[in-house]
């Protein structure tokens, strides 16, 4: 979020080097950030297909019935 976006920006003017290492670590934790991000959706979609799964075998259950 924008909070780690200010803190970057705080880092700023002690040099080149210091700018530098901030910008790394702004992109580091935007990387992170995008993969547990993908990694919730994964995880998410994996959820609500197997609770899908369940529901349909029920449902064919009870027809057969």
């Amino acid at each position: 979020g924008t909070c780690l976006g200010s803190l970057a920006v705080k880092a700023d003017g002690q040099g080149d080097s210091s700018d530098a290492l901030a910008m790394a670590l702004q992109e580091k934790v935007d990387t992170l950030m995008l993969l547990s991000q993908q990694e919730e959706r994964h995880l998410l979609e994996r959820n609500v297909n197997s609770a899908l799964q369940t529901k349909t075998e029920e449902l064919q259950r009870n027809l057969l019935q």
